[in-house]
């Protein structure tokens, strides 16, 4: 049926109360529904992209002393897009190098080597998180003089 069900694996276990309707949708929005009865791909899966724009104003002077020197102005603005609106220009990481937690196991029976999972995380669950520094923005004003 495409559908992971309570009792499709005797080697796992639910423990009560788990939603596997939501478990499922989350089975099919990522695509691991695929890999049912599977260990997914390495680097079969990727982090969201992000876009950064920077912008550099710059204007040139001539200077008075000597001939040939000049002031320069300058204006940079870097992640120009989260000073605009602080949806845009955000870098998210999945945690440990791509290391996307599904459910959480709860325990392992030893007898049968059965696993017990638990949803307590809640499913759907992102481990998404958003790497600061790359994600806020900057300006920055300064002169140069060249000679």
């Amino acid at each position: 049926s495409g559908n992971v069900t309570l009792t499709s694996d005797p080697l796992i276990n639910y423990t009560p109360g788990f939603d596997i309707t939501a478990f499922n949708a989350y089975l099919r929005s990522t695509g691991l529904i695929n890999y049912a009865g599977q260990i997914a791909p390495r680097n079969g899966f990727d982090s969201p992209w992000s876009t950064i724009i920077d912008l550099r104003f710059q204007q040139e002077i001539p200077a008075f002393f000597p001939e040939s020197a000049r002031g320069v102005f300058y204006l940079d603005i870097e992640n120009f897009g989260n000073l605009i609106n602080d949806d845009w220009g955000r870098f998210e990481q999945t945690g440990y190098e791509y290391f996307q937690p599904v459910v959480e196991l709860w325990d392992i029976d030893p007898a049968t080597g059965a696993y017990t999972y638990d949803d307590a995380r809640g499913v759907p669950h992102s481990n998404e998180n958003r790497i600061s520094r790359s994600s806020l923005w900057q300006v920055q004003f300064g002169v140069r003089y060249e000679f």
